[in-house]
């Protein structure tokens, strides 16, 4: 199953649904945090609720250098992420439609309605599967920075599976009805 979810990643992906693109638009070293920041951000051999809190401030770190509000983690798009991060390992499939599902199947499974919401997908083994690694990724990639500092977006999600030493992450940005 490894084999094939590997042969199928790209490093990262995104998808947003119902958001305005962002505005700001620096280098992913504008809005990453240091790492005394949101510790442990470099550790991605920690329980997963402490890198998924560590991912969740490094989020808010760079909305907060953006001039942007900070997003609430929502405890259904906590579980929606989660599951997410499942479904991309179960399937094998680093994919928006994992299982051959809608990309937002999981937030509608959920219970949470919404207006907007945003997806970034992530991938990475040892240090490059790290909170730090992964959001420069995501800092690095207009489409995933898009997510991250859209300004409509009020509260997010993050999942994290870890599988076998690889870091399958979603991170889920929306805002609610």
């Amino acid at each position: 199953m490894r084999s094939r979810l590997l042969s199928g990643l790209a490093c990262a992906a995104a998808v947003v649904l119902g958001a305005p693109a962002a505005t700001a638009t620096a280098a992913r070293s504008d809005f990453l945090a240091p790492p005394s920041a949101c510790p442990p951000q470099n550790d991605s051999n920690l329980p997963v609720e402490v890198q998924e809190a560590a991912m969740a401030c490094l989020v808010n770190r760079a909305r907060d250098e953006a001039d942007l509000v900070p997003l609430s983690r929502d405890p259904r798009l906590m579980d929606s992420a989660a599951q997410k991060a499942r479904d991309v390992v179960t399937c094998g499939e680093f994919s928006h439609t994992a299982c051959h599902l809608p990309f937002a199947e999981r937030i509608v499974d959920a219970d949470y309605a919404f207006r907007r919401v945003g997806e970034n997908l992530g991938y990475g083994t040892g240090g490059a599967g790290s909170p730090r690694s992964i959001m420069a990724d995501w800092l690095a990639s207009p489409a995933h920075r898009a997510n991250i500092l859209t300004p409509a977006f009020r509260e997010q999600g993050v999942g994290l599976v870890d599988v076998g030493g690889a870091q399958v992450w979603v991170g889920h940005f929306a805002r609610g009805r």
